[in-house]
């Protein structure tokens, strides 16, 4: 605007400002979740900056729940070996005898503890469930269907606490 010196409206100038300050915004925020390793999942699923459906849900217990496991605000053994300086590859699952990482994919399709794998079966999808992969999962975290959410929202709330044992 300053170069062309050309006349402009101020609603233009105005979706101008708005759109730089916009984008300037994205991009610093992108490259900041790039470069932090506790975000690992987060961004495989969070392609877009935008205002989530379940954040709309009555159920503040379910926006919370939902919260937690994507910001990795939990007690998943991946989480908690960070701050207990453990190896990440040694941070296993402590609700089954697997040896398998205790990460957000192992409680959604692997943990072998049967109060979590009764959850599963009563609150995700099968399609989901069913030779699950890491596609799959990614799928299931950015879902827009109001009813997996929700699913996956009390599927949380019942295995979640669990880990605090």
């Amino acid at each position: 605007v300053w170069v062309n010196q050309a006349p402009i409206s101020n609603i233009v100038l105005k979706n101008m400002i708005e759109r730089n300050l916009r984008d300037s915004f994205v991009q610093k925020w992108r490259s900041e979740l790039d470069s932090m390793s506790s975000c690992d999942l987060y961004t495989k699923f969070k392609t877009e900056f935008k205002f989530e459906k379940y954040m709309y849900f009555e159920d503040e217990k379910l926006i919370t729940v939902i919260c937690h496991l994507r910001l990795q605000n939990n007690r998943l053994a991946k989480v908690i070996g960070r701050y207990s300086g453990i190896e990440r590859n040694q941070r296993f699952c402590k609700m089954c005898d697997e040896n398998k990482l205790g990460d957000e994919f192992h409680l959604f399709f692997e943990c072998k503890n049967t109060d979590i794998a009764n959850a599963r079966c009563k609150y995700l999808p099968v399609y989901y469930a069913q030779k699950p992969s890491m596609y799959k999962f990614l799928q299931l975290l950015s879902s827009e269907d109001n009813v997996c959410i929700k699913n996956m929202g009390i599927f949380l709330s019942k295995v979640l606490p669990l880990h605090k044992r």
